[in-house]
Formats: structure tokens, C-alpha cells, sequence
């Protein structure tokens, strides 16, 4: 972001809430942005020659959605119906981590050879679908091996 803005040829507009792609009919290309400031909540629009929408997952196929028109009564990129749907949401947990506390660091990758584990969702399945809570959840678990030359004990000194 930083050369762009160093280049003169652009904006940063904070606090910026994107409603909606904006279209022109005539030419059947993206024109703009509608957002509100999430500090005024006023609305307003920005304009230019080209639309990139990256807002990550959740958030794009909200702003795509909420982009129909007459010509896309569905919502822009939603031909298939599709946009919205099999949606997955993905949240990373650093949890507990333990050190190998063999010095050779090929009896250490010998005595851990497990890569990793994988819980499928185990909610609303069809036998337990709950209507109050409509989401699952799964669970994955990974091994990795980290370099430890830096710890007291480990590798060389």
C-alpha cells in the first residue's frame, strides 16, 4: 500500500463500510463503490476506472449480494445461484506446543512421525440438525517442525 500511496494515484479512506458494487447500466461495468462511515454513518461513493473487490470471503460475497440490479436481480458474480453458499469460514487457534527434547534432530523427526489430525464436522449432520444453530464445526491439527539450534540444549553452540 505504501508505493500506491507514495504514487500519488491514490486514497486511503478509513472507517469505510462497502454497501455495494455500483453499475453502469449503459456500459454493464462496475463504476464505483457505496460505502457508509462507520464513524458518521453517512453514506457516500467512490468512483474509478477500475473495481477490485477484496474484501475477503465473507465479506465480498456480502458486498457481491448486495450488488443486483436489473441485469444481476441476484446479486454481481451469481449467475449459478451459487454465491453465498458453501461457505467456509476458517479460525486459527495457537494452542499448546511442546518441544522435542532429543538433541539429534533426526531421532527427533524419527520418534514424532505423525503429520497431523482432521475431526469432520460433527454438528447438524442430518440426525442432529438443530435449527437455532445452523453451522458445524470442524477440527484439524498439524505438526510442524520448528527449528530449536536457538534454545539451550539444542543443536550447536
Amino acid at each position: 500500500m505504501k508505493d500506491a500511496v507514495k504514487s500519488g494515484n491514490c486514497t486511503v479512506i478509513t472507517n469505510a463500510v462497502v454497501s455495494h458494487v455500483d453499475m453502469d447500466n449503459g456500459t454493464n461495468k462496475a463504476r464505483g463503490v457505496t460505502y457508509v462511515d462507520r464513524l458518521t454513518r453517512q453514506v457516500k461513493e467512490v468512483r474509478g476506472k477500475a473495481v477490485i473487490l477484496c474484501a475477503q470471503a465473507l465479506e465480498s460475497t456480502r458486498i457481491l449480494l448486495n450488488s443486483s440490479t436489473r441485469e444481476y436481480p441476484n446479486g454481481l458474480a451469481n449467475s449459478s445461484g451459487a454465491l453465498g453458499r458453501y461457505l467456509m469460514d476458517h479460525v486459527v487457534v495457537e494452542g499448546p506446543r511442546g518441544i522435542c527434547p532429543i538433541q539429534d534432530s533426526t531421532e527427533c523427526e524419527r520418534t514424532t512421525t505423525a503429520n497431523g489430525i482432521y475431526v469432520p464436522r460433527f454438528r447438524n449432520t442430518p440426525s442432529s440438525r438443530k435449527e437455532r444453530f445452523l453451522r458445524g464445526y470442524g477440527y484439524q491439527a498439524e505438526r510442524e517442525r520448528n527449528s530449536t539450534s536457538s534454545r539451550k540444549g539444542m543443536g550447536r553452540h
